[in-house]
């Protein structure tokens, strides 16, 4: 009977406990603040209760973590004293202290470098208006400020018109995203379809991938051949990134975000109308020694830019599959390899390796067997003199 008691409790703390944690969720995030991100970004919890935080965690798409240590009831603003959230396919996980996921968002982007933050809106996430330590307002989601909130945005036009060739200070309950540019008339709005229209003309470019891998262990590098048909002249960059999983990392094991154009892997190329340049970039994958990820296939993009004071993106020009898999001879038996030693008078040539510690105990095995070979064979012949 006593044993059926604590059957039945267990099985009641196994459905209670996820229960209690569903109460909590991740409400908003802001991972492109203006001005500076450092000390600026922040994820917003909410929970209809009071839930102790303690050994609670949030984690980032780099599988970054921050512990928590608060106690939750209402809304609870979380802000990062450091560049904790990445502005491009940016999610945060919400772990309890039992290592159960609890909530996660999908992979978000933001590009403002303003006032405009993720919101939870019922079950999908809009790009509104930040409301931290308070309700959600999710106005229109279309990644733009709610229209009639008052305020005349970049690239809002009220549809009551304009005042002297001038967009109106405020706007009505109603208004569409169209040409007022900066809110200065058609100021800007020339120069902001030229650049569009480079743009397209770009895109209507080819772009081919020439050499991939099919597998791969990760850890590896290998190097990946593209083609570019261009039909003007531009001066281009191409990097490598792979999504929704960051499994292509730059040289020091960095992500490769879409827009890491300062990433040591990517190219940069001149090309003119009417040529068809190639090129090779090198595909460098994480170790996964933590086996953080999973063996199997990883989509990987090759992705453009053009030199328009500064690096504008062309977007995602050609993509492949690689399988990726466990490097078991990275991983395990991998020797630490210790830094140059400098002695005051004295240098060497060479860094000092040092032997994994599965090596170092069949060395000791074999020298102890080495040595109970000769102790029997110096036993057998002092028999023999006898």
């Amino acid at each position: 009977m006593l044993r059926l008691k604590g059957v039945l409790f267990t099985l009641i703390l196994v459905f209670l406990i996820p229960n209690i944690s569903a109460d909590i969720v991740i409400n908003e995030f802001e991972q492109n603040p203006a001005g500076t991100d450092r000390g600026n970004e922040w994820v917003e919890l909410y929970s209809n209760e009071e839930i102790n935080l303690t050994g609670w965690k949030l984690i980032n798409a780099d599988n970054d973590t921050f512990f928590l240590n608060e106690t939750i009831n209402g809304y609870l603003v979380i802000t990062f004293t450091s560049q904790w959230l990445d502005n491009s396919d940016e999610k945060v996980i919400l772990v309890d202290s039992h290592s159960s996921t609890i909530d996660e968002t999908p992979l978000l982007s933001d590009t403002k470098n303003n006032n405009l933050s993720w919101n939870l809106c019922g079950e999908e996430w809009n790009f509104v208006a930040s409301t931290p330590g308070s309700e959600n307002e999710c106005g229109n989601g279309n990644g733009e400020e709610v229209c009639g909130d008052g305020v005349l945005q970049q690239g809002e036009e009220c549809d009551d018109g304009s005042e002297n060739g001038e967009c109106p200070a405020t706007c009505s309950a109603s208004c569409t995203i169209n040409s007022c540019g900066n809110g200065n008339g058609n100021e800007g709005e020339q120069e902001q379809q030229e650049r569009q229209e480079q743009q397209e003309e770009i895109l209507t470019s080819s772009a081919r991938i020439l050499e991939s891998p099919s597998s791969m262990k990760f850890g590896e590098i290998k190097i990946v051949k593209a083609s570019f048909f261009s039909d003007g002249n531009y001066d281009l960059l191409f990097l490598l990134y792979s999504a929704p999983k960051r499994v292509a990392r730059d040289i020091d094991e960095s992500v490769i975000t879409p827009n890491r154009v300062d990433a040591s892997t990517a190219v940069k190329a001149r090309a003119y109308k009417g040529e068809e340049i190639e090129f090779s970039l090198a595909l460098n994958l994480f170790d996964n020694c933590n086996k953080y990820y999973d063996d199997g296939n990883y989509e990987v993009f090759l992705r453009g830019f053009f030199s328009d004071n500064g690096w504008k993106a062309i977007g995602d020009i050609a993509s492949f599959s690689v399988f990726a898999e466990y490097n078991e001879n990275l991983c395990e038996e991998k020797p630490e390899v210790k830094e140059e030693k400098k002695i005051t008078g004295q240098t060497t040539s060479s860094p000092i390796l040092y032997l994994s510690k599965s090596k170092i105990i069949k060395n000791i095995g074999l020298w102890i067997l080495i040595a109970l070979t000769l102790l029997l064979l110096i036993v057998v012949w002092k028999k023999k003199l006898i």
